[in-house]
């Protein structure tokens, strides 16, 4: 019998000089809090996640489709802009079973098409409030 293949980490990605990436720092509610006292901004995470994706998605192949990252970027909430939403300027990641308008939704198929939908799941009409 031979020893289990042992997997090397992906590389963290870059996100400047001394820089911890942010979510080797905070979970997902850190993260929110340090939005919600001013500590990291929205826009700091979009930034950051965006460069995590960029640097292990090509191993770990978790997205079909992304937003172009100057869209992202703006869409996250300004520095001091208030939210009232559960997810207060979080970013998140959906699956393409997920019906969206901005972005293809194939329901974990290839047999679908990778057509956008006409209409927005209530989630994402819910974070779409969020950030207008």
């Amino acid at each position: 019998m031979t020893a289990p293949t042992r997997l090397t980490p992906p590389p963290v990605p870059e996100v400047g000089a001394g820089a911890t990436p942010i979510w080797l720092r905070y979970t997902a509610l850190d993260a929110l809090a340090a939005i919600q006292r001013g500590e990291l901004t929205a826009h700091e995470a979009m930034r950051q996640t965006l460069a995590a994706i960029d640097a292990l998605d090509g191993r770990i192949l978790a997205f079909t489709s992304l937003r172009d990252a100057p869209s992202a970027l703006a869409a996250a909430l300004a520095p001091g802009e208030p939210s009232s939403a559960p997810l207060g300027g979080l970013p998140i990641g959906l699956k393409d079973i997920i019906d969206t308008q901005d972005l293809p939704t194939a329901y974990g198929s290839p047999l679908h098409s990778l057509e956008p939908a006409r209409v927005n799941a209530a989630r994402v009409r819910a974070n779409a409030r969020e950030i207008h």
